[in-house]
């Protein structure tokens, strides 16, 4: 349920009620009242183990009270519309400074690691996408205006993050050897032979 209003918070277009029932019942229910009983005693465990004014029900799906809880994932996607409105201002500085506070605040890790529901993977898969797009978005725009040493920081926190990332590893080369770091670009180039 916690993950699940999480991941109803990350879409730009909010789950409706029948929609939301349904995923917090296991998904394939299609006995509504189960999948309601289900979430309502899924909000009174939550709850419990976070405090009653933590979760609000007070609109047509629960939502966690925002005044009160701070959500990392949010915060990462947040930093990423920034980082992609900012690009497309070509305001390079807060690009880069959203992009990577995305890429600190998600530290690689695998959002909703255990929720396989087909929502969770298709939203993982969008939160994946919308950071590799972004970061290379940005990454591209300060190499255009030679700010080459952002670019790198960007990228090798990206390809850290996404090892196995063809274009990531391919222009961190080419940002190290600009820097004139040949034997790093070297190294980047190595790993991803033996990926």
């Amino acid at each position: 349920l916690l993950g699940l209003m999480v991941a109803d918070q990350m879409q730009r277009r909010r789950l409706d009620r029948q929609e939301f029932w349904r995923i917090a019942g296991g998904g394939g229910d299609d006995d509504l009242e189960h999948s309601r009983k289900a979430m309502n005693q899924g909000i009174l465990r939550l709850r419990e183990a976070i405090t009653r004014e933590a979760v609000k029900t007070d609109s047509e799906t629960p939502t966690l009270n925002f005044d009160l809880v701070q959500v990392d994932l949010l915060q990462a996607l947040q930093s990423l519309r920034e980082a992609d409105a900012a690009a497309r201002a070509s305001a390079w500085v807060r690009a880069f400074a959203a992009a990577m506070k995305a890429l600190e605040i998600s530290r690689g890790e695998v959002p909703f690691p255990t929720l396989y529901d087909n929502f969770f993977e298709a939203t993982r898969e969008d939160f994946e996408d919308q950071l590799r797009s972004t970061t290379l978005r940005v990454a591209r725009g300060l190499l255009r205006e030679a700010d080459t040493a952002s670019a790198e920081a960007l990228l090798t926190r990206l390809h850290g993050i996404m090892p196995e990332d063809e274009e990531t590893g391919t222009l961190l080369q080419k940002a190290l050897i600009a820097l004139g770091r040949r034997a790093e670009a070297e190294r980047v180039r190595m790993r991803g032979e033996v990926g």
